[in-house]
């Protein structure tokens, strides 16, 4: 299994998910150590680590997805809840005898995963969930921090996509504002471009 690592901005740890948390790499050693222990499949923490369009203004986009603050002391990360989910059951053929097993499955119409933006500190290890309300039926897909770290942009998706509100959170006491709103009676944007940009 591949597991994409965010390096912070001066290369001291590299983050990574790995079975609901979040974890640091040190390079020097190779030492991991946890940022996150309260992780589990049900409700686990993701990160976005950086991803790059080959595109013009790609050296601009490495910035700004990075989900690292400039001075590498905070982390922008989202707590995923997937209880409400439903299963879809699979078969797996791959041995000799087969496999059942089941994986959460978002149907149109249906219940979404549950995103709950945070930051976390890195040296103290402690996690401040931002101020945001409800999140259900809500997509969060990061921009990136400000130069001086004062504060992380990142945007608010209903969920047909109709409406996007550009937030900026606190990083020291969760507070958020809005920049930003736009609402249309189509798509604001290609909701595969916003979520998974640069994946293809």
């Amino acid at each position: 299994m591949v597991v994409t690592e965010a390096p912070s901005p001066d290369k001291r740890w590299f983050a990574s998910v790995q079975d609901g948390n979040i974890m640091l790499r040190a390079p020097v050693d190779d030492r991991t150590v946890p940022l996150t222990t309260d992780g589990t499949p049900l409700f686990a923490w993701d990160i976005e680590a950086p991803r790059i369009k080959q595109t013009a203004g790609a050296e601009l986009a490495r910035h700004m997805l990075d989900p690292w603050s400039p001075d590498g002391h905070r982390l922008f990360a989202i707590k995923v809840d997937r209880g409400a989910v439903p299963e879809l059951p699979l078969i797996r053929f791959l041995k000799r005898e087969e496999e059942l097993c089941s994986v959460k499955i978002q149907r149109a119409g249906g219940p979404l995963d549950i995103a709950h933006p945070h930051v976390i500190d890195v040296l103290a290890k402690r996690a401040r969930r931002f101020e945001l309300g409800d999140t259900e039926n809500r997509y969060f897909t990061l921009i990136g921090w400000l130069p001086d770290g004062s504060e992380v942009l990142f945007t608010r998706h209903s969920r047909d996509f109709k409406r996007v509100d550009v937030l900026a959170g606190n990083p020291v006491d969760g507070s958020v504002r809005c920049v930003l709103s736009e609402s249309a009676e189509t798509f604001l944007a290609i909701q595969h471009d916003v979520i998974f940009f640069g994946d293809n």
